[in-house]
Order: structure tokens, then C-alpha cells, then sequence
């Protein structure tokens, strides 16, 4: 008898079927689905930045002994709140942009893409700008220190005698020290004269070179939505006038920006940079396979529990207090069962 590998066995139960609908997964099981589809590019949303970390490891974990090993990118979801006057978490805000430069430019066929359900819902840098202020640096290929101090300035990163986070950048002599926004360690960048020859990762404590990794090519996203580039100062201005009322010289926000100052807490105000945004779903338009998996939890169960369904009541409207399997639980004890209701067309509205 043919002996038959875990690999395959995995696979054969995962794709014997055609369906869309996924129930039961729990644990580890959804790493080992999600790792078994013989899906060509593949969007994953997970309930938050724990659950996107563990699917993230578990499937490179999965991923090493497999033949042809797809590309797994991981985009955290950033925890900034709507109107808090509070800066992003830079490793948070510039992973994502990582991430999606990593899709962008990747040719492999086979992507799998981890992100947050938080990420959905937030705006984004144009895709073809993100693109564009991106700078790829290769060994071997000339640098303009000047033209890359002015740049990573206009992308948010900060000059400093000596680099330890992320964002910061300094140039002594033939040594250029950068934090990539979305890498784990910064880089070191030994020039001779002006061409790149060697690039290696360094420790921040000691800022002594890591000797046995070397990188051949790195990504310097921006390090989060806002780029101050002259362009993008003009339409941050143009609009803010065009939005807000009476003198823009009243506001620090304005006044900063044209200065070419990033005020605290700007990131609620950087669409005004650009003529329009992106959603997450922009960046992804060629991925056709979504794996969503959404948890809602259940706060607070009721003490008494009243059953309701469409065959009475047309229309059920109330505050969701959770979901409990194929039940819907609201705040003032009712219960609808949607198994039950199997073949009605419904309208939702929130």
C-alpha cells in the first residue's frame, strides 16, 4: 500500500469539496485550512492583532516543508482611535505599509495575505503613491545621500546622532544607519564612495553590525499616511480652507503642515494630503478567495429568553448584545434562530 504523507491527507480532506461555507474550525484548525487550499492568492481576515500573529506564525511554521511554499505577508491592524490626538504606533502603522509593498511588488503566484478586520474599515495612502515614494535599496546600485536624507524626511522618518527606533536615520561618513518602518532590526548601509556595497542588520543596544545577516535588498516605506512632500502640503491646504471655516491661520494643524511640521495626532486629518484614498479591498482587486472569519462575542447573556422569528414578525430590529452559534441575542432578552429560517430573503440595516 502507497504510503500516503500528513501533507496529502491534509489536502485531500480540505479540497475534496467545492463549498464556500466554513463551520467547525476551531484552534489551530482554521491555520491548517487556510495552509491546505490550493488557492492561488488568498486574503485572510482575522478578529484582531493576536488572532492575525497566531494564524501568521502557525502557517510559517506549516509553510517550511512545504514544495512550492507560498508567500505569507502579514498586515497588522494600527490601534489608533477616531479623533484621538495621538500618534500611530510607528512598528503598527509602517508594518502595514510593509505589507502592502510586499503584495504590490511580489511575483509570486502563490500569496497569503493576514490582516485584521479593523483594517477594512480604515482609508490608505493611494496605492500607486504608496508605490511611488517607496524606495527599494539594492547592493551595488548608486545613492544620492542628499535626494535620500530629503526623502526619508518627506515620509516621515526623523534624523538622529545615533539610530535605536523605528523612523530614525543617520549618515556618518560612508555609513548610512536606517530603521525601516515594519522591519525588526535597523539596517547599515557601507558605502564605497557612492555606490551600496554591503547592507547588514545592526543591534540597537550595542549598534555593533550583525555580522551573519546580510540583506541584499530592503523597502523604505513611509512610516505611515502622511508624506510632506510640496505637492502634497498645496492640497492639504486647498482643501482645509475648503472644509473648514475662518481664518486656517487660527489653527495649529494648518499652520504646521505648511511649515512642513507634523502636528500631533495629524493622522486624522491626512486625506487633506491627497487628492482621494484607498481602501484595503483597493489593494487586493485581483484576489478572488477571501477567508473571512468573524467572532462576535457574548458580553452578557439574558435571564430571560424570548424567541423570535420572521414568521411573526417581519421586522426585528434591537441592539445585538452577541452571537451564539446560529442565534442572534438581543439586549432585551429576545433570540432570534437564523438556522431556522433557512430560504427567506432578508434586508440588513445598521
Amino acid at each position: 500500500m502507497e504510503k500516503i504523507s500528513f501533507l496529502e491527507k491534509v489536502n485531500s480532506y480540505f479540497n475534496s469539496s467545492d463549498s464556500k461555507i466554513i463551520d467547525g474550525l476551531s484552534y489551530s484548525s482554521d491555520s491548517l485550512f487556510i495552509f491546505a487550499k490550493n488557492d492561488g492568492k488568498s486574503l485572510i481576515v482575522a478578529e484582531n492583532n493576536d488572532h492575525a500573529n497566531r494564524l501568521y506564525e502557525e502557517l510559517m511554521f506549516l509553510n517550511k516543508n512545504k514544495n512550492n511554499s507560498d508567500e505569507i505577508i502579514l498586515i497588522p491592524g494600527s490601534e489608533e482611535m477616531p479623533y484621538d490626538m495621538v500618534n500611530s504606533d510607528k512598528y503598527l502603522s509602517s508594518k502595514k505599509n510593509l505589507g502592502l509593498i510586499q503584495y504590490i511588488r511580489s511575483k509570486r503566484k502563490k500569496i497569503k495575505v493576514i490582516t485584521t478586520s479593523k483594517n477594512l474599515q480604515k482609508k490608505l495612502i493611494p496605492r500607486e503613491i504608496l508605490n511611488n515614494e517607496t524606495l527599494s535599496i539594492k547592493k551595488y546600485e548608486n545613492i544620492d545621500i542628499e535626494y535620500l536624507k530629503n526623502h526619508l524626511i518627506s515620509i516621515g522618518y526623523m534624523f538622529s546622532p545615533q539610530v535605536n527606533f523605528h523612523g530614525e536615520f543617520s549618515v556618518r561618513g560612508s555609513l548610512i544607519d536606517i530603521f525601516p518602518g515594519g522591519y525588526e532590526f535597523p539596517i547599515r548601509i557601507d558605502l564605497n564612495d557612492v555606490e551600496i556595497e554591503d547592507i547588514k542588520y545592526f543591534d540597537t543596544d550595542s549598534q555593533i553590525t550583525i555580522n551573519e545577516t546580510v540583506v541584499d535588498e530592503i523597502h523604505i516605506v513611509p512610516i505611515g499616511n502622511i508624506i510632506l512632500k510640496e505637492k502634497n502640503i498645496i492640497n492639504f491646504r486647498k482643501q482645509f480652507r475648503e472644509i473648514f471655516e475662518g481664518n486656517p491661520n487660527n489653527s495649529e494643524i494648518y499652520t504646521s503642515i505648511s511649515n512642513g511640521i507634523e502636528p500631533q495626532g495629524f493622522n486624522n486629518y491626512f486625506p487633506l494630503l491627497f487628492n482621494n484614498t484607498d481602501t484595503f479591498f483597493n489593494y487586493f482587486e485581483d484576489i478572488d478567495n477571501n477567508i473571512l472569519e468573524i467572532n462576535y462575542p457574548v458580553n452578557e447573556y439574558p435571564q430571560k429568553v424570548k424567541s423570535v422569528g420572521f414568521d411573526k414578525n417581519p421586522e426585528i430590529a434591537g441592539r445585538l448584545w452577541g452571537i451564539k452559534g446560529q442565534y442572534l441575542i438581543f439586549d432585551d432578552g429576545r433570540v432570534t434562530n437564523i438556522r431556522k429560517h433557512n430560504g427567506y430573503e432578508i434586508s440588513l440595516e445598521i
